[in-house]
């Protein structure tokens, strides 16, 4: 990320899921995407993952 750049950043925590998204304009259009770590994921926990992604990614579009 860019130094003194404006920087939108959304965490989403879904069942023991979270997520960090972040967006730098002035980086470009990349948005980086910070997970957990997970020694091994089950179906639940993929869900949470999916959808903890789908809201922190919405919120980062509202914020634009």
């Amino acid at each position: 990320m860019a130094t003194n750049e404006l920087v939108h950043r959304r965490a989403v925590t879904v069942g023991q899921a979270g997520v960090v998204l972040e967006y730098a304009p002035a980086d470009g259009a990349d948005v980086a995407v910070l997970l957990p770590e997970w020694p091994q994921a089950n179906v639940e926990s993929a869900r949470y993952l999916a959808a903890a992604l789908t809201q922190a990614l919405e919120q980062l579009e509202d914020a634009l």
